[in-house]
C-alpha cells in the first residue's frame, strides 16, 4: 500500500481524482471481503448456519431424487406408449389375416367356378387321347401310320411333325376343332394370345399383329399353301407354349397340340403337377388370374423425392411410435450388417411392373424397360430430360432385354414381339429393327458398336447365339452356336473385349471373337433340371484380368482365361456354393484400382439355411406355392475370396424397404454394378435402388443415430481429417458420446473414455465437469481428470473435491494426498473440511462415522501441510496415529516439532521412529533419548540395536547386555562376540545369573579362564565335541591334560574324547589315562575306529609316498633323454664368450669345441680361460652358470 502512495507522489505523474476513488473503493471492498471472513469463521460453532447448511443438502437430495422420479415417469410413459403400439399392431395384424382369409376364400369360389367351365369344355369337343385301334373306324385307317392316336369330335389330330402324311381334310375338321377349344379359352379367363386365333365353322385363322396380316390354313397340297400351314401351325404351338408357360408349367416337346392341351386341362383342376412358375393370386376380378397374370402396364414418371435410405434401421412405423434404444441383441445384428446406403431413384408406378424389369447400366445413364414396350433413359440420381432424351417405344409389348454400347450413345433391346431395336440417344445413324422368328432370350452389344473403324454388330441369343453384323446391305446373321433342345435357352451373355460368354443349360461358354475358337466349357455347379435358368437367370459379370464370374442359383464361379503354350484356355479360380439365390453379381475396387472383393445381391428365405441343392429346391418351392406365408427377402453380401471352394463373408445387409411379390424368384430382382463409381443398382419388381457404400459421415451419423457411441468414436477417429469440417468432428462426436452414456446411466463409461475424447484440450476438460457437475456424478471424474498437460482452472478440481466430501471421504482423502495443492484453493477447501467434520461428528455416531471422520482428519492434515501449517497437521496425524507423520516429518524436516512425542512416536511405529530418532541424534543426543524411553525397555533394546550397528552407543553395551539378556537371548551371543566395550564380569555375572552356558563359556574364553571353561563344557554342557574344537584352537597341551583328567571323571564320554582328539593328539596319551578296574562304554568300538583310522592314514601315506617316486622316476627319466639328445650347431652359432661364429676357421677353432645340452657352444680356449678365471667346473655350462649366479 505505501507503495502505491509512493507511486502516486511523484513529480512526473499527475494525480488524478478519479484514481483516489477507484483505490479507495478497492480497500473499501478488500476490508468488506476479509470482514465477511471473519464472521463466516466466527459462526461455525453456530448451531444455526449448521442446520441452514443441512436444510440446504437435504433439498439438494430432494431434487436429485425429484429427477430420478421424472425419468422413471418419462421411462413408465415410453413402456405404456410401446405397449398401446405394439397392441395396435396385433389388431391391425388381426385384421390383415381376417382380411386374406376372405381373399382366399373368394380366390377358391372363383376356381371352383372355372374348373367346371374347363371339365365341360373337353367333355364338349370330346377330347381323347390315344384312342387306339378301335378309335380308326371313322377314317381310313391305310394312310396313318401313328402309333398313338388322339381325337377330337372323333376326329384324329396328329403331331404336327408328322401331319402331312394325313387326309387333308379330316385333319383340317380336327385342327379347326382345336382352334375353336383356344377360342372359347381365351373368351373364358379373358386372356390374350400372343397370335390371336380366329375360328369359324370353315376356316381358320391366325393373325401376326406385328406384322398386321393374317395366315389361313388351306391345307398342304399346294406349295403356296404348304408355306402358310407350316407357319400358321409354329405359331399355334408357340400360342400353347405361352399358355403353359404363363400359368406356371413347362412345355418340354410343342407339336403334341391335343396332349399338351389336355395335359394343361388337367393340371389346372388338380393334376399331379409341380408348377415353376407362380400362379398369381392378387386379383380375383376374372378367373383368368388363377391362371396367368393381369397384362398390365408400367409408367415410370421423374421421382418426386430423392431421399437416403438406411436398411439396417428398425421399421418405420416403430420409429415414429417410439424412438427407444435398441436392445443388445438389436446392437449385435446391426454390427453384422453391411454399411450400405441407399437412396430409392424410382418409387412411382401406376401399375405393377413386371414380374422381370429389364435394366442396363453406363457409366453416365441408367436405362429401364417396362411392360408397355417403353424404354426410360435417366441419370444415376433417377431424373430424366425429356426434352433432350424422350422415352422410346420400339416395343409393343414388354421389354425383355436391354444392353447399352460402351459409349452410352446406343441401346439394344428385346421383347415377345420377336423384334430387336437398335435405339440411338441423340443419334439416330446406328438406329435399325430386326424381325426375327423367335423371341430372343438374351441380347448383347459389341463394345465397340459406334466405333467409325469397327463393323456394328450384336449378339441375339436363344436356342442358338447369333452375331448380326452390318453389311453394305443390311445386317447379316452368323450363327456362333446352335443349341440342341437338351441345352436349353441361352439365357445369358456378355460380351468384353475380344471374349464371349454365353450361358445355358449344358453349361457356360467363352468364345473367342478374333480367333473364332470356343475356349472352354464351364458346366453348371447346381442341378439345372430341379433349379430351370428361367427361375434363376445366369449372371455374368466380367472382371479387370479377363476372368468372368458367373453367378447361377446358389453357387458363384469365376473362370479366368489363360495363356499356356500359345494356346488360349479356361481355369477355374474359385466354385462356391451361398445360401441364397443369385440375381447379380459385381466386385469392389480397392485403393489400387485392384478387385479383391465380390458385391453379391440375391433372393432367399427370412430366417432360412441351406447348404445343397434338395434343400435350396425345396425354399425355392416354399415361395412360389400358393399357400406360402414367408415371403422372400432381398440379401446383400459382400464375399473375399480365400481359396477355390472357401471365401470370408465380410458382410451382409437384408434390403427389407423394398417392396416385393409375394411370389417371386431370383430372376425377377436385378443387380449391375459401376465398380469405379462404387454404384450398385438393384432393379426390383416395384423399386429401383442404388446402393453405395457409407462414408464417414454416414457412418458415424447411424452410429450415433442408433446408440452405437463407442464403434462411432472409433469411426470419427479413424477418419478425422475428413470429417474436420463437418458437424460429426470428433470433437462433437466425442462430446455426444460422452452425453450419451451419462443418459443411459453409464457413468463410468463416459469417465473411461474422456481421455480419448478431451486429450489435452483444457476446455474439453471443463466442459466434460461441468456437464457431470449438471448430473450430480462429479466424482467418477476423479480417476481421469487431469493435473498438468492440460492444467485445469481451480473450479474444476474444487468440483469434484466438493462432491467427494460430501459423498465419499475415502476418495476426498486420497485426491486431496494425490492432487497437488497449487490446483485448488487449499484454504476455502480447510474451512469446508472444518465444517463437514462437524457434521459427521454432531449429525451420526458408530464405526462408519468414526471411519468417515479418520478419512476426513487425513485430508485436513495434508491440506494444512499444503497450507505449511505444520503443527495443526502434526497434531491430527498424532491424534490419528498415522504413520504418515514420519514421511512428513522426514519431507519437511519436523524433527523438532515432534522431539518432545517420541514416546508418541514409538507407540505409531517404532521402527520407524527409531530411525527418524537416529537419523536425527545431532539434534537429540542418546541419553536424552534413553531417558525418554527409560520407562519403555523393549524400545531402548531396538534404539541401542539401531545405534549400535552404525558402530555408535558404545556407553550403553553394558546396558544393550542387560536388555537383551532380559529381552532378546538371540542377539546376545552374537553382540558379546562383535563388541568389545561391555564389562566381562558384568556381562559374565548376568549370563551366570541366567543359566545362559553358551554366553557363559564365550566370556570365560575371552577372559582367559580355560580351565573354568572347559570344566563347563564338559560337566555342565556335556559337549565334548565343543570342548575338543576348544582345546584344537588353543594349542595347549596342557588344556588337553586337563581335558583328559575332566574326561575320566566322566568314563561316559571317554570314548567320544578317544574319537574326537585322536587327530590332535596321540590315542596312547590318552589311554594311559584310563583308570584300572573302570568299565568305559564303547571303549572297544572307539580303539577299533582309532585303529581303522590310523591303518588308514598310513595307508594314505604310503600311497603318497608310491606315487611321488613314481613321479620322480618319470621326470628322472625324461631329464636323462633331454641331456642324451644330439645339439645341433648352425653355421651362424657364435661363441657365447667371445661371440665369434664358432665354426669359422682360426686359430681358435683348432683348439676343439665345447657343447653343452643346453645348446650353449664355446671356443675351448674360450672356456679354459673362464673357468680359470671362474674356478668353474669342467662339466658346468658357463652360460648357465652366470644366470644362476645372477
Amino acid at each position: 500500500m505505501q507503495g502505491l502512495f509512493d507511486d502516486a507522489t511523484e513529480p512526473d505523474r499527475e494525480l488524478r481524482e478519479e484514481s483516489w476513488n477507484r483505490l479507495r473503493e478497492k480497500i473499501e471492498a478488500c476490508q468488506k471481503i476479509r470482514s465477511d471472513t471473519e464472521n463466516v469463521r466466527e459462526s461455525l460453532n453456530d448451531s444455526s448456519l449448521i442446520d441452514t447448511l443441512l436444510a440446504f443438502n437435504l433439498d439438494a437430495e430432494i431434487q436429485h431424487y425429484e429427477i430420478r422420479v421424472r425419468v422413471l415417469r418419462k421411462k413408465i410413459e415410453e413402456i405404456s406408449r410401446l405397449y398401446l403400439y405394439k397392441k395396435r399392431c396385433l389388431r391391425d395384424a388381426n385384421e390383415a389375416i381376417f382380411k386374406k382369409q376372405g381373399t382366399i376364400e373368394e380366390v377358391t369360389n372363383s376356381n371352383a367356378l372355372l374348373e367346371p367351365r374347363l371339365q365341360e369344355l373337353v367333355e364338349l369337343f370330346a377330347i381323347e387321347l390315344d384312342g387306339g385301334p378301335a378309335a380308326r373306324g371313322t377314317f381310313k385307317t391305310n394312310q396313318c401310320n401313328c402309333v398313338l392316336i388322339d381325337t377330337i369330335r372323333g376326329y384324329h389330330l396328329p403331331y404336327m411333325q408328322s401331319i402331312i402324311g394325313h387326309m387333308e381334310i379330316e385333319t383340317l375338321a380336327a385342327i379347326s376343332y382345336a382352334l375353336q377349344v383356344f377360342h372359347v379359352l381365351a373368351r373364358i379367363m379373358d386372356y390374350n394370345f400372343r397370335y390371336p386365333i380366329i375360328a369359324f365353322a370353315g376356316i381358320a385363322k391366325v393373325e401376326l399383329p406385328a406384322e398386321n396380316r393374317t395366315i389361313p390354313l388351306l391345307g398342304w397340297k399346294k406349295r403356296i399353301d404348304k408355306e402358310k400351314f407350316e407357319e400358321a401351325v409354329s405359331l399355334i404351338s408357340k400360342d400353347i407354349t405361352q399358355l403353359r408357360s404363363d400359368t406356371g408349367f413347362p412345355t418340354q416337346v410343342i407339336d403334341k397340340t391335343l396332349y399338351l392341351l389336355f395335359d394343361w386341362v388337367r393340371a389346372i383342376n388338380g393334376g399331379p403337377y409341380h408348377r415353376m412358375y407362380p400362379r398369381p393370386s392378387e386379383s380375383i376380378s376374372s378367373p383368368a388370374s388363377l391362371i396367368t397374370d393381369d397384362v398390365q402396364h408400367v409408367y415410370v414418371s421423374a421421382p418426386v423425392s430423392h431421399f437416403v435410405c438406411d436398411f439396417r434401421q428398425t421399421p418405420n412405423d416403430v420409429e415414429e411410435a417410439l424412438e427407444c434404444p435398441l436392445t443388445d441383441t438389436d446392437e449385435r445384428q446391426l454390427e453384422e450388417m453391411t454399411e450400405v446406403k441407399s437412396p430409392i431413384v424410382i418409387t412411382d408406378v401406376d401399375d405393377e411392373p413386371p414380374l422381370e424389369p429389364p435394366m442396363s447400366l453406363h457409366d453416365k445413364i441408367v436405362i429401364v424397360g417396362t411392360q408397355n414396350g417403353s424404354i426410360w433413359v435417366m441419370d444415376h440420381q433417377g431424373f430424366s430430360n425429356f426434352d433432350n432424351v424422350p422415352v422410346f417405344r420400339p416395343h409393343r409389348c414388354a421389354v425383355s432385354r436391354l444392353s447399352v454400347e460402351a459409349t452410352g450413345s446406343y441401346i439394344l433391346s428385346c421383347a415377345n414381339d420377336c423384334r430387336v431395336v437398335v435405339t440411338g440417344i441423340g443419334t439416330d445413324e446406328l438406329n435399325c429393327t430386326i424381325n426375327v422368328q423367335y423371341m430372343p432370350k438374351c441380347i448383347v452389344m459389341s463394345p465397340t458398336f459406334s466405333r467409325k473403324d469397327c463393323t456394328p454388330s450384336f449378339l441375339v441369343g436363344e436356342r442358338s447365339l447369333i452375331l448380326y453384323e452390318k453389311k453394305f446391305l443390311g445386317y447379316k446373321s452368323q450363327t456362333l452356336f446352335d443349341g440342341g433342345e437338351r441345352d436349353g435357352f441361352i439365357m445369358c451373355c456378355s460380351w468384353e473385349g475380344r471374349y464371349i460368354a454365353f450361358s445355358n443349360d449344358s453349361g457356360t461358354r467363352i468364345f473367342n471373337r478374333f480367333t473364332r475358337k470356343m475356349l472352354t466349357r464351364v458346366p453348371p455347379q447346381h442341378d439345372v433340371d430341379r433349379i430351370r435358368s428361367f427361375c434363376a437367370t445366369p449372371q455374368h459379370c466380367w472382371l479387370p484380368n479377363d476372368s468372368l464370374a458367373i453367378g447361377w442359383a446358389d453357387t458363384v464361379t469365376v473362370v479366368a482365361v489363360v495363356n499356356v503354350d500359345g494356346q488360349e484356355r479356361g481355369e477355374v479360380h474359385r466354385m462356391w456354393h451361398l445360401s441364397l439365390f443369385v440375381s447379380g453379381i459385381s466386385y469392389t475396387l480397392d485403393e489400387r484400382n485392384n478387385c479383391n472383393e465380390f458385391f453379391i445381391v440375391g433372393l432367399r428365405s427370412e430366417n432360412d439355411e441351406f447348404d445343397d441343392a434338395a434343400s435350396t429346391m425345396s425354399s425355392c418351392t416354399a415361395w412360389t406355392s400358393s399357400d406360402s406365408t414367408v415371403p422372400p427377402v432381398i440379401q446383400t453380401c459382400v464375399l473375399s475370396p480365400l481359396s477355390l471352394k472357401e471365401y470370408e463373408l465380410l458382410s451382409e445387409d437384408y434390403l427389407s424397404n423394398m417392396k416385393l411379390r409375394k411370389h417371386l424368384f431370383p430372376s425377377h430382382v436385378q443387380m449391375l454394378g459401376i465398380p469405379s463409381c462404387n454404384s450398385y443398382f438393384i432393379m426390383g419388381p416395384y423399386d429401383l435402388v442404388v446402393a453405395t457404400p457409407y462414408g464417414a459421415y454416414d457412418g458415424v451419423a447411424f452410429r450415433l443415430k442408433y446408440k452405437m457411441w463407442d464403434p462411432a468414436w472409433e469411426m470419427a477417429m479413424r477418419h478425422a481429417e475428413e470429417l474436420e469440417k463437418t458437424n460429426l468432428n470428433t470433437k462433437a462426436v466425442g462430446r455426444q458420446m460422452i452425453e450419451g452414456f451419462l443418459n443411459s446411466d453409464r457413468p463410468k463409461a463416459a469417465a473411461a473414455r474422456l481421455p480419448q475424447v478431451a486429450g489435452e484440450k483444457s476446455s474439453e476438460w471443463e466442459w466434460a465437469v461441468d456437464l457431470f457437475e449438471r448430473h450430480r456424478l462429479s466424482t467418477m471424474l476423479a480417476e481421469v481428470l487431469p493435473t498438468s498437460n492440460p492444467q485445469l482452472q481451480p473450479e474444476c478440481y474444487e468440483s469434484v473435491l466438493n462432491a467427494a466430501l460430501y459423498n465419499d471421504a475415502k476418495m476426498f482423502k486420497k485426491l486431496v494426498q494425490v492432487w497437488n495443492g497449487d490446483l485448488y484453493r487449499t484454504g476455502h477447501l480447510i474451512d469446508l473440511t472444518q465444517w463437514r467434520i462437524k457434521q459427521v461428528v454432531s449429525e451420526t455416531s458408530g464405526a462408519e462415522s468414526r471411519v468417515e471422520e479418520a478419512y476426513l482428519c487425513e485430508a485436513l492434515a495434508a491440506l494444512y501441510i499444503y497450507e505449511r501449517k505444520y503443527s495443526q497437521a502434526l497434531k491430527i496425524y498424532m491424534s490419528t496415529r498415522d504413520p504418515q507423520i514420519f514421511s512428513i516429518i522426514d519431507k519437511h524436516h519436523l524433527f523438532q516439532l515432534v522431539k518432545d512425542e517420541i514416546t508418541e512416536l514409538m507407540k505409531i511405529n517404532s521402527d520407524r521412529a527409531l530411525r527418524l530418532l537416529l537419523d536425527n541424534e545431532d539434534s537429540v543426543p542418546a541419553s536424552y533419548v534413553m531417558d525418554k524411553i527409560a520407562r519403555q525397555p523393549k524400545v531402548q533394546m531396538a534404539y541401542l540395536t539401531k545405534l549400535l550397528a552404525r558402530n555408535e552407543g558404545s556407553e550403553f553395551a553394558d546396558k544393550a547386555v542387560q536388555l537383551y539378556a532380559e529381552y532378546d537371548r538371540k542377539k546376545l551371543l552374537p553382540f558379546l562376540r562383535k563388541n568389545e566395550h561391555y564389562h566381562i564380569n558384568r556381562a559374565l555375572s548376568i549370563c551366570k545369573q541366567k543359566n545362559y552356558v553358551e554366553e557363559t563359556i564365550l566370556l570365560l574364553e575371552r577372559g582367559g579362564n580355560h580351565v573354568d571353561a572347559i570344566n563347563l563344557m564338559v560337566a555342565t554342557y556335556k559337549n565334548i565335541e565343543k570342548a575338543v574344537e576348544y582345546c584344537k584352537e588353543q594349542e595347549d597341551r596342557d588344556l588337553w591334560m586337563h581335558l583328559i583328567d575332566a574326561v575320566v571323571r566322566t568314563p561316559e564320554h571317554f570314548a567320544k574324547l578317544l574319537i574326537q582328539a585322536s587327530g590332535s593328539l596321540d590315542p596312547l596319551i590318552i589311554i594311559e589315562k584310563i583308570p584300572l578296574d573302570t568299565e568305559i562304554p564303547d571303549l572297544r568300538d572307539s580303539l577299533s575306529r582309532v585303529l581303522v583310522d590310523y591303518e588308514a592314514h598310513v595307508g594314505l601315506q604310503k600311497g603318497c609316498k608310491e606315487a611321488m617316486l613314481g613321479d620322480n622316476r618319470v621326470l628322472l627319466d625324461g631329464f636323462l633323454v633331454t641331456n642324451s639328445a644330439a645339439v645341433y650347431v648352425h653355421g651362424n652359432k657364435v661363441c657365447h664368450l667371445c661371440g665369434a661364429p664358432v665354426l669359422k676357421i682360426d686359430e681358435r677353432i683348432q683348439t676343439g669345441l665345447r657343447m653343452f645340452p643346453c645348446g650353449h657352444v664355446f671356443h675351448n680356449s674360450c672356456s679354459t680361460e673362464a673357468e680359470r678365471r671362474n674356478s668353474s667346473m669342467n662339466d658346468e655350462c658357463i652360460a648357465c652358470s652366470e644366470k644362476t649366479r645372477d
